[in-house]
């Protein structure tokens, strides 16, 4: 949606995809819909339909006993994904003004974002205390905001930082705001899926 959600119209996208629009709309119904469906191809990738918190990264992620590794292998992984979704985070953005079912779209996957990033923070939890006894609501919502949709544009765009340069950014921030210096591998058993939800 390089015109923005206002600017792009059913018949746009039908020619992008280069069906015909009775086709987009007896697929999706309606604009709302195929951000939504976009959306979520966008974060699921191409491990698709395996969902997220299930695929080989972050089962990877929770499994990890050292936490500045998983911070690590987060920031890797996150970073991918906020390549191909960032943007359409954007169009959401500008598209929840006119669109209450575009906004109310939007409130729902950053709640769901939410949700994930206490599954992250309660897997790095499982390893060790975080910097202040910093509680588990408080990580998560530290880690929602650094790796935000937001932060990625910001940092990407606008002050031109490459992916890896983002990436070396977000785990050395994450690092910083919620491990303590002497944050060390433990010996704990590895979480199962979800922990600290």
């Amino acid at each position: 949606m390089t015109r923005g959600y206002a600017g792009t119209t059913m018949e746009a996208i039908a020619r992008e995809a280069d069906v015909a629009t009775i086709t987009v709309y007896s697929t999706f119904s309606s604009k709302p819909k195929v951000v939504e469906a976009a959306i979520h191809a966008a974060v699921v990738g191409p491990e698709a339909p395996t969902p997220l918190l299930e695929q080989r990264g972050p089962q990877a992620v929770f499994q990890e006993r050292d936490q500045r590794r998983q911070i690590s292998m987060f920031a890797a992984g996150i970073g991918e994904i906020m390549e191909r979704v960032a943007p359409l985070f954007g169009a959401m953005r500008t598209g929840a003004d006119a669109d209450p079912i575009i906004a109310s779209l939007r409130h729902d996957l950053l709640a769901r974002r939410l949700d994930g990033m206490r599954a992250f923070a309660g897997a790095v939890m499982h390893n060790g205390p975080l910097r202040d006894d910093m509680s588990l609501e408080e990580a998560a919502k530290t880690v929602w905001a650094l790796s935000s949709p937001d932060m990625h544009q910001l940092l990407r765009l606008e002050l031109g930082w490459d992916q890896k340069t983002y990436v070396g950014w977000l785990g050395q921030t994450l690092a910083a705001a919620l491990l303590s210096d002497r944050s060390t591998a433990t010996k704990a058993q590895p979480p199962t899926r979800g922990a600290g939800r």
